[in-house]
């Protein structure tokens, strides 16, 4: 869980200052990762942790 944020956090800080030296709105906000890329098999491990997490939330 904790390597998946990292990882996370750390592509958003490339992403961050690659948009910062060029001063464009990001392109992560206009369009979806394409199918295979690696941010699109991040995003749906997110994704799968997220709902994984979720139930054992309310079960506390």
């Amino acid at each position: 869980m904790l390597g998946t944020k990292r990882i996370l956090l750390n592509i958003f800080k490339e992403k961050q200052q690659k948009t910062a030296e060029a001063g464009t709105i990001p392109s992560f906000y206009k369009k979806k990762p394409e199918e295979g890329s690696i941010s699109h098999r991040i995003q749906r491990l997110a994704n799968y942790r997220f709902l994984m997490i979720q139930p054992f939330k309310y079960l506390l």
